[in-house]
């Protein structure tokens, strides 16, 4: 699994992360069905099943969506160690929470395997998902 966490009126990384993620599983081909790539909500209150689908199927629709209770996505997020805070907004009063922007990997067994930061590019995700894919 690839799991980025984010929400759907993040106005920069999330797009910027699920456009890669597309990207990604775009030039990985025959490989792509070996990922799972999932986006996990950090604003369960505003992002329902049927507006996850909708922003995601903008980029791929092999992207999967999740969301769940608040208490839901709490506990997943400590379990990937993801900062994210959904009752403090930016300063200037917009709409914006903060939140992790690593990709996480998880092996087929379901142990985490690896960390992507923000500013790894499709080009280098290729590459690190080919090695570990080819690896299994």
């Amino acid at each position: 699994m690839l799991v980025s966490f984010g929400y759907t009126n993040c106005p920069d990384i999330c797009p910027l992360t699920l456009h890669k993620m597309a990207n990604t599983l775009k030039h990985l081909g025959a490989l792509a069905t070996k990922v799972a790539p999932l986006f996990i909500t950090v604003d369960p209150a505003r992002d329902t099943p049927i507006q996850l689908a909708s922003y995601i199927g903008k980029f791929d629709p092999r992207i999967i969506g999740l969301t769940g209770t608040e208490q839901q996505i709490a506990s997943v997020a400590r379990e990937y160690h993801v900062y994210y805070s959904p009752s403090q907004h930016e300063k200037s009063g917009a709409d914006i929470i903060g939140h992790s922007t690593f990709l996480y990997l998880i092996d087929p067994a379901g142990k985490f395997n690896d960390l992507f930061p923000q500013d790894i590019d499709a080009g280098q995700l290729v590459a690190e998902l080919r090695k570990k894919i080819t690896a299994h």
